[in-house]
């Protein structure tokens, strides 16, 4: 087939280390701007970020070529860094 079209949405949602309430608020947004950013920096579509003091939703547009558990590795493990150092 050579129009051939692949749009992958993912719900993807994660908790922090042992569920503890450490995401407040005003850090929150920040949190996903800062992972729509990296998103956006790997090719992936950050669709929307929501989530309480204690777990993260992520809706994610998926390049064809890009496996959901990379995608997480990539988001998540760059915003850890992220928020441990801020």
């Amino acid at each position: 087939m050579p129009h051939t079209y692949v749009s992958c949405d993912c719900h993807c949602v994660f908790g922090t280390k042992e569920r503890a309430a450490v995401l407040k608020p005003d850090m929150r947004e920040r949190l996903f701007r800062f992972m729509a950013g990296v998103a956006g920096k790997y090719g992936i579509g950050s669709i929307a970020a929501g989530g309480v003091a204690d777990h993260i939703h992520l809706l994610i547009n998926l390049p064809a070529t890009m496996s959901i558990a990379f995608a997480m590795k990539l988001i998540k493990g760059s915003s850890a860094r992220w928020f441990h150092k801020t």
